[in-house]
């Protein structure tokens, strides 16, 4: 990829602000990039969270009106079968594998709890066409999570190519598409939650523990990013071979 000088992202950033909806954002080629910036050496991610934070993009993505979505439960049931690691759904199928661990042998993934579902669908007719799905959701005794599941190894072609910045923004904006009361009232499970128990989440499945983005952004070398997170209520947790 091409070294952009800081004044090109911010430009990049602050045109799409200007014309487009928020929702579109996480789409964007420019908030995968990686690297610094080649006059200033500020990290991508970081520069464009400045402009985010500066022109309250949390705020216009509060705006988003949920879809009405009926039924967001897909009747999905456990899978005993192995994980086919080969599969170029690599993502899908750990998120396949968490659920059917949780819901066959009961275990639980730490404050993220039990796994309820995966892959649920948002749009709810032909014109949401776009619109994606929420990698997992899960719930502990207060809350229920949203979380949107990225795969990391190194010098693995399957793994995931996108920024924690990138993933934060998608989850956040599913959760403003959901129909929170519908979204609740379609498992049984969650009978006797609130709309305000609902939380965001990126969860990491990292099989190397050496991500950099988050190692940065734990190391607080990435302040502004870790800002945003805090502004978009997203919280970053981690799976490995060693647990969360």
């Amino acid at each position: 990829m091409s070294r952009y000088a800081e004044n090109d992202i911010v430009v990049t950033v602050n045109n799409f602000i200007a014309k487009n909806s928020p929702e579109l954002l996480y789409k964007q080629a420019f908030v995968n990039y990686r690297g610094k910036t080649k006059d200033t050496g500020e990290y991508y991610t970081e520069v464009i969270a400045r402009e985010l934070i500066n022109k309250d993009f949390v705020g216009q993505l509060r705006k988003i009106a949920p879809i009405n979505r009926k039924n967001y439960n897909a009747g999905h049931s456990p899978n005993t079968k192995c994980m086919n690691i080969q599969s170029n759904r690599i993502e899908e199928n750990i998120a396949i594998a968490l659920y059917s661990a949780s819901n066959i042998f009961g275990i639980t993934f730490g404050r993220l709890g039990q796994i309820i579902d995966y892959q649920v669908p948002l749009k709810a007719t032909s014109k949401n066409a776009g619109v994606g799905k929420i990698d997992l959701i899960s719930k502990t005794k207060d809350e229920i999570w949203l979380i949107e599941l990225k795969y990391y190894k190194s010098k693995d072609k399957q793994s995931s190519r996108d920024t924690l910045l990138k993933a934060a923004l998608e989850i956040a904006t599913y959760y403003q598409q959901l129909n929170k009361q519908n979204f609740i009232n379609s498992y049984k499970v969650f009978n006797g939650y609130r709309e305000d128990q609902i939380r965001k989440a990126v969860l990491i499945f990292d099989e190397d523990n050496i991500n950099e983005e988050y190692l940065q952004l734990k190391s607080c070398n990435m302040p502004l990013l870790k800002h945003l997170l805090k502004q978009l209520d997203v919280s970053i947790f981690v799976i490995s071979v060693t647990g969360i």
